[in-house]
C-alpha cells in the first residue's frame, strides 16, 4: 500500500497553495474500470467503499497499521473516508458555489457532498451545483440512478472525456469554482497527464485539487501507468499553466 498525495494545485483568487497530505491507498473495488485493462480517464481509483464522512486521516492511518500488524483485513472504507475528509476540508476553505469531480467513477465524492453527511453539511450549505463526470456511461448511469433513488438535489452526473477535443461539452457550466481529480493522473501516460492537467486548469475558476498515489513503481494491478512525487506533481501543474 502507498501513501496518497493530495495536492492543491490552484487557487486563482489568492496566492497559489501547495499542500501534501499523507493517507493510505485503498485497494480498488472489483467493479472499478481502473482495474488492469481499464482506461484511467474514467473511473479513477475510488475503490469499492460506500460514501462516508467518518474518520480522520490520522485515525485511518492508525487503523491501517493496526490491521496490517494484526493480520486483519485492511479497512479501506476508513482509508477513503480520511481522503474525502481532507478533500472536503480543502473544498470548504474556498466555500464554492459550483464543483466538478473529474473521473468520478461511482460518484462517491459528489454524492457525499450532496447528501450533507456529517461534517460535509457545511459544504452543502453553499454548493448549488455539484457535477461528476466520467467517460464510462455505465458508471454515470449508476450514479445518476442513486441520485434519483435518494431524491438528491443540486448534483448530477454526465458522460465526458476531458482528453477529447469536445469531450466536456456536455458539462452544464464552462467552468467551476472547484475542480477535483482523485486518482486520475496515475492512470494516464505522461503526455496524456499533461493534456488532462491543462483541461483541469481550464475548468477550475478558483481551486484545483488533485490526489495521486505515491509509489516507487506503477501498480499495474490497478492500471497505473506512471508514478508521482510531490515535486513531480507540482512541476506538472506549473508546466501546464498552473
Amino acid at each position: 500500500m502507498h501513501p496518497i498525495g493530495i495536492q492543491v494545485l490552484a487557487e486563482h483568487a489568492d496566492a497559489p497553495v501547495a499542500e501534501l497530505e499523507q493517507g493510505r491507498q485503498p485497494r480498488v473495488g472489483p467493479r472499478c474500470p481502473c482495474l488492469p485493462g481499464g482506461d484511467g480517464r474514467g473511473g479513477g481509483g475510488e475503490g469499492g467503499a460506500e460514501p462516508s464522512g467518518a474518520g480522520g486521516a490520522g485515525g485511518a492511518a492508525a487503523t491501517s497499521r493496526g490491521a496490517r500488524e494484526s493480520g486483519a483485513p485492511q479497512d479501506y472504507i476508513a482509508d477513503f473516508a480520511a481522503i474525502y475528509r481532507r478533500v472536503g476540508d480543502l473544498i470548504a476553505e474556498v466555500a464554492p458555489a459550483t464543483l466538478l469531480d473529474v473521473a468520478t467513477c461511482f460518484g462517491f465524492l459528489p454524492l457525499l457532498l450532496a447528501s450533507g453527511t456529517g461534517s460535509e453539511t457545511r459544504h452543502r450549505q453553499r454548493l448549488r451545483c455539484i457535477v461528476g463526470c466520467d467517460l464510462n456511461p455505465a458508471l454515470v448511469a449508476l450514479a445518476a440512478g442513486y441520485v434519483r433513488q435518494r431524491k438528491l438535489t443540486g448534483v448530477g452526473f454526465v458522460e465526458a472525456d476531458i482528453l477529447s477535443v469536445n469531450g466536456y461539452g456536455r458539462l452544464p457550466e464552462p467552468s467551476f469554482d472547484v475542480v477535483t481529480a482523485v486518482h486520475l493522473l496515475e492512470h494516464l501516460e505522461p503526455a496524456q497527464a499533461a493534456a488532462a492537467m491543462e483541461a483541469l486548469w481550464s475548468l477550475a475558476r478558483r481551486r484545483l485539487i488533485v490526489a495521486v498515489p505515491i509509489e516507487t513503481a506503477p501498480d499495474t494491478r490497478f492500471g497505473h501507468r506512471q508514478v508521482f512525487t510531490r515535486d513531480s506533481l507540482c512541476a506538472l501543474g506549473q508546466a501546464t499553466a498552473g
